[in-house]
């Protein structure tokens, strides 16, 4: 049993939970689930046998075969799924990383780009790369010219941190794609406002936070993926798109208002449409209407409490489809355009806006108060806010 267990927190780990989601999924307390993760640490550590060194050049000597050892491991993982990918059948090589790995298909995907990034592959930058998957795709995102005067100004280097980098990447990148946030209407969802969707929300229309495994979810304005990190934490497989690349590893650039995109893999596949609709124009009730059309299930829009109003969407949604559950957060869910701010506030009001094929509307629902507090996990600014927060 102990050894399953072991087992378990070592898959979920791997795949980037945090220790509060795995004792939560695993029905565990934290402290276990920490105990846990240092027993994985110390097992996973290379095995160091051969003559014990003894001198400072021989202790750096084995510490840097070990690094690069570390390093190398990931570039393998990443060649190992691009010739699986390849030589396998269609659908074997997607049902082999839903039934056999230890990570989900975005770790895949993020790992093979590692791997197809030459300049990450060149020997003579081994001895200055980070031994962190995650940091390493971070680098995959950057310019040539980005990459070499990182590597000349010593920024990146083998403890460089993943938040310092993204700091930097993301301030290079918004100005190198000409990035209007107003112009595109993105502002970022706060996790725990999800969160308060899968875990107080949906179970009061008798659909359990614990029943995700599986349910194909499509989030068609991800932006930086601030709700499909948080719907992937549940066991949903997440097909994140958004008109414009973020570049964060989302699955693609598709405009989902265009009648075009009925035929890519997002609707044939999704059960749930969740997502943060653009609210200018009438872009939010565009995006309603095409979510209706479109899920086979249920849909889920994240929208100010004003969007209930006006003749005109009374006459093109709600008179004719009203939603399942309408739920008010009745503490203020903060948007900053552009970023997450884990501490900002607002004076506008939202809620969740829920429609369940086949299901009769049901009485107003008031989302509880002290959800904000309760719903916020300790790595959301790491996984989700780190770019914005300058001095933290």
């Amino acid at each position: 049993m102990a050894i399953a267990l072991l087992d378990r927190v070592r898959s979920l780990a791997h795949e980037g939970h945090s220790d509060h989601y795995i004792a939560k999924q695993l029905r565990i307390t934290r402290h276990k689930a920490r105990t846990l993760l240092a027993k994985e640490y110390v097992t996973s550590l290379p095995a160091v046998i051969d003559i014990e060194p003894r001198t400072a050049a021989e202790y750096a000597d084995r510490i840097t075969q070990c690094w690069r050892k570390s390093v190398e491991a990931i570039f393998e993982v990443g060649r190992l799924l691009i010739r699986a990918k390849d030589s396998l059948e269609h659908g074997q090589f997607e049902s082999m990383i839903e039934d056999n790995l230890p990570f989900g298909p975005r770790t895949a995907r993020m790992l093979m780009s590692i791997a197809n990034d030459s300049r990450l592959t060149d020997r003579n930058h081994g001895s200055v790369l980070p031994a962190s998957w995650r940091t390493l795709y971070e680098l995959t995102k950057l310019s040539d010219s980005e990459f070499k005067k990182g590597i000349k100004s010593g920024v990146i280097c083998p403890d460089m941190e993943r938040k310092v980098l993204i700091n930097g990447s993301r301030a290079l990148m918004a100005s190198r794609n000409g990035r209007d946030d107003e112009a595109r209407d993105f502002y970022p969802t706060p996790p725990w406002s999800t969160r308060a969707l899968i875990e107080v929300v949906l179970p009061s229309l008798l659909v359990r936070d614990d029943s995700w495994f599986g349910v194909s979810i499509w989030e068609p304005a991800c932006g930086e993926g601030h709700i499909s990190h948080v719907l992937e934490d549940y066991g949903a497989p997440v097909l994140s798109t958004d008109i414009v690349d973020y570049r964060w590893g989302q699955d693609g650039v598709a405009d989902f208002l265009s009648e075009e995109i009925q035929y890519t893999r997002g609707p044939s596949l999704s059960d749930w449409i969740i997502t943060n609709p653009p609210f200018k124009d009438d872009l939010a009730e565009r995006f309603t209407i095409r979510a209706l059309d479109l899920a086979r299930v249920g849909v889920a829009m994240f929208v100010r409490v004003q969007f209930l109003e006006t003749i005109g969407r009374y006459e093109n949604i709600f008179r004719d489809r009203p939603p399942t559950l309408l739920a008010f957060f009745v503490e203020r869910v903060p948007l900053c355009m552009g970023r997450w701010d884990p501490d900002g506030g607002t004076a506008t009001a939202y809620c969740w806006l829920v429609w369940l094929k086949d299901r009769a509307p049901l009485p107003p629902f008031w989302i509880p108060p002290g959800q904000r507090e309760r719903l916020s996990r300790e790595d959301d600014r790491e996984r989700l806010a780190a770019w914005s927060l300058k001095g933290d």
